[in-house]
């Protein structure tokens, strides 16, 4: 009900509000008693409210008020200066343009004088320092605004830059002042150049060659103070390189880019060798996130000192993670469109570090947390590089064959590598996709060179197209390329954005080996299985493209040998293996039948011998296929028949290493159905293959079991084969 009461404003508006009007109303103002007031019970103890006046314009330090009203006790200056930096940092951001502006008063109307000139310095690296800090980072844009709206001390850049330079000059003596104004560092530089500009605007451009001579002064006391050996200044060292970069944007406003890029330069150069590396660098990319990087004619000054500098650390395998970031931060800018013409850049990063990244590349570990950096910089700088690059790269290696080999070879071996050990998770398909375009251009790029150089009868090198041949397979039987394993989305979208790419490299692959001419019999037998590996992949085109070759091996041996019987073997043992692991299908045993016999029957002395050997690998591949098929049915008799099949099939053929490999799968399926008798007799049929005596096994006959002699080899077998007996009773 009193709760109801109060609902009404009029019942309570006009009651007492001070002890005075209690007073007056003849109510008591002990709070002891219940009272009524008008139509409202008032049954609670009294309460106080205390209330303390602030102003927002006059403070109430002491301190500070005295340095606000500097000119009314001039003699009390310099103690005011002193105190304001124990002054609490609350009371001075809350009159932080007040203060600014008395401290640049106290400048400007003292600019004959330079008795005050230290201290407002270093108030003004107080006042920084203070806003730098967490709690009032806030305040920020306020300092911010202030200098771009209300700063208007014309002359202060001459002072400031004055008192800087005396602490970087007294480095060792005013170490600590020093460190405090590095940390200042970026204000104090946008006061100046601040300065500058209204000074400029008002004089027009006077005393300009003053300033500049200045600003090299400045420099060079940071380069001598870089270049020094005492070990006081290390801090200010490493605080020199970490915060003179924040100075570029604003500096270049009223200073020649390009000379600015030389003093930035010489200032890293002094960096004593050995000593903060990851500071220098670190400073380098400061440098590659300012303004300056974006200008052609600066970048032409920075970027053989920072090759030079990659290069020298890289080598000696020193801060690798602030190595890469540096190159990724480059390459970054490189690759922009709105930072001038680039061609030149890429090619100072491609001489100087290709060759250093790809050995950086070779010698990290997979487990190293920087080797996804590493690789992404590498497919940067190829990625940037045109045919013109990749034409003067081989030509920067001269006359030296050994040399172009060399870079060839790490190459091919480290993209194989990269190819069977992917970096990146497989999920990470852009990123994947990306790298392979871009090897697949640089393979075909130094297939040119191979092509070119290494091709006639006298610099012919075979490893070298040999690590070709075997790389540009690997890349086109990776996983990440078979796209018919993917769903019909992602396959639609990969094959709009990069088309099949296995087509690309399978017809360069074809064309590779026809180039080949006389030294085709080199690669055979050794490249029948990469080529059949290739022909096995199920994308049609590149299947009528790519089997032919097999046509060309065999004519090639034939030529030589007048045969083709070290192919013949390699293709049924090589099939053998490739369609037990997955590969092979009834258009690909369709597909070689038709092509193959086509091309044998135009020959004059392959058609019969032709079309015997591809009957052969017809019925061969028949029986794979089907004992493929059968190896994931349930029921045992049949994957027994099938292996029986596939076995009789090899010793009708006379291939006893295959012969006696289906041996030991039937004896295996026996085993798993306890059927040891069989086993047995299984085994008994590799040991009727032995002689009793010391005539050395040839590796095939070994499969399972390890013997000197076929004596050796026939008696362990006649072991296990009673063993097998006794377990079958």
């Amino acid at each position: 009900a009193e709760a109801k009461k109060l609902e009404d404003s009029s019942l309570y508006l006009n009651l007492p509000t001070t002890k005075m009007e209690l007073e007056e109303k003849g109510y008591s103002t002990t709070g002891k008693h219940t009272h009524n007031l008008g139509n409202c019970t008032i049954s609670k103890d009294s309460f106080q409210i205390a209330t303390l006046v602030c102003s927002t314009k006059l403070t109430q330090n002491v301190d500070l008020l005295g340095l606000l009203k500097w000119r009314s006790n001039i003699s009390l200056l310099q103690q005011n200066l002193r105190q304001l930096m124990k002054v609490e940092g609350g009371e001075v951001v809350k009159f932080l343009q007040d203060t600014l502006d008395a401290l640049f008063n106290i400048m400007m109307e003292n600019s004959d004088s330079d008795t005050f000139d230290t201290l407002v310095f270093d108030a003004l690296v107080f006042i920084i320092g203070l806003i730098a800090d967490r709690k009032f980072q806030h305040f920020n844009p306020v300092l911010e605004t202030y200098i771009r709206k209300h700063f208007s001390a014309t002359l202060a850049y001459t002072k400031l830059t004055k008192v800087l330079k005396n602490y970087v000059d007294n480095a060792e003596k005013l170490t600590e002042q020093l460190l405090r104004a590095m940390k200042a560092l970026e204000y104090i530089f946008k006061f100046i150049v601040r300065s500058r500009v209204l000074f400029n605007q008002l004089y027009e451009n006077k005393g300009e060659a003053d300033f500049m001579e200045s600003l090299r002064n400045l420099f060079t006391s940071f380069n001598d103070m870089m270049n020094s050996n005492s070990e006081n200044t290390g801090m200010v060292k490493g605080a020199a390189l970490k915060y003179v970069p924040t100075i570029v944007n604003d500096v270049k406003l009223v200073f020649d880019p390009k000379e600015l890029s030389k003093l930035f330069t010489e200032f890293i150069l002094k960096v004593p060798l050995g000593r903060l590396v990851k500071q220098k660098l670190d400073c380098l990319i400061d440098i590659v996130h300012s303004d300056l990087f974006t200008h052609h004619d600066c970048r032409e000054i920075f970027l053989p000192l920072m090759t030079d500098q990659l290069k020298f650390h890289l080598e000696k395998r020193e801060e690798p993670k602030a190595c890469c970031q540096l190159l990724s931060d480059i390459l970054e800018v490189l690759y922009r469109k709105d930072v001038g013409p680039t061609q030149w850049h890429v090619q100072i990063v491609m001489e100087k570090l290709l060759r250093t990244v790809n050995r950086t590349v070779i010698s990290m570990g997979r487990d190293s947390p920087h080797i996804g950096s590493f690789v992404a910089s590498m497919t940067a700088t190829l990625r940037q590089m045109d045919d013109y690059h990749y034409a003067h790269l081989i030509s920067t290696f001269g006359k030296i064959r050994s040399d172009v080999v060399d870079f060839l070879m790490e190459t091919f071996i480290m993209f194989k590598d990269l190819i069977g050990k992917n970096v990146y998770s497989s999920d990470w398909v852009i990123m994947n996709m990306m790298q392979n375009k871009v090897f697949l251009r640089a393979i075909n790029q130094y297939a040119e060179v191979l092509n070119k150089k290494f091709l006639d009868q006298t610099n012919f090198e075979l490893q070298l197209w040999n690590n070709y041949f075997h790389l540009a397979v690997a890349f086109l039987t990776q996983e990440s390329l078979q796209l018919e394993n993917f769903s019909s989305d992602k396959r639609a979208k990969i094959f709009q954005k990069y088309q099949d790419m296995r087509r690309h490299i399978g017809f360069e692959i074809r064309d590779m080996w026809y180039n080949l001419g006389p030294h085709k019999i080199k690669f055979i037998p050794e490249m029948v299985g990469p080529i059949l590996e290739m022909t096995l992949v199920p994308e049609i085109e590149l299947r009528k493209a790519t089997i032919p070759i097999f046509f060309d091996m065999m004519q090639c041996e034939f030529h030589f040998r007048c045969n083709f019987q070290q192919f013949e073997n390699e293709i049924i043992t090589k099939l053998d293996h490739e369609v037990e692991g997955g590969r092979g299908d009834e258009q690909y045993k369709v597909l070689f039948q038709k092509i193959l016999l086509e091309h044998c029957r135009k020959h004059k002395y392959l058609a019969k011998t032709g079309e015997n050997f591809v009957s052969l690998v017809v019925r061969l591949l028949e029986r794979l296929l089907d004992y493929r098929t059968i190896m994931h049915d349930e029921n045992k008799e049949n994957r027994m028949s099938c292996t029986v099949n596939v076995l009789n099939f090899y010793k009708e053929i006379d291939r006893e290493e295959m012969y006696i490999r289906y041996l030991y799968k039937l004896c295996d399926l026996h085993k798993e159905c306890d059927n040891y008798t069989e086993a047995a007799y299984t085994l008994l049929l590799h040991a009727k293959l032995l002689k009793w005596s010391d005539e050395q096994c040839a590796a095939h006959l070994t499969q399972r079991d390890h013997a000197a002699t076929q004596g050796q080899l026939k008696d362990q077998l006649y072991q296990q084969i009673i063993n097998y007996f006794d377990k079958g009773k």
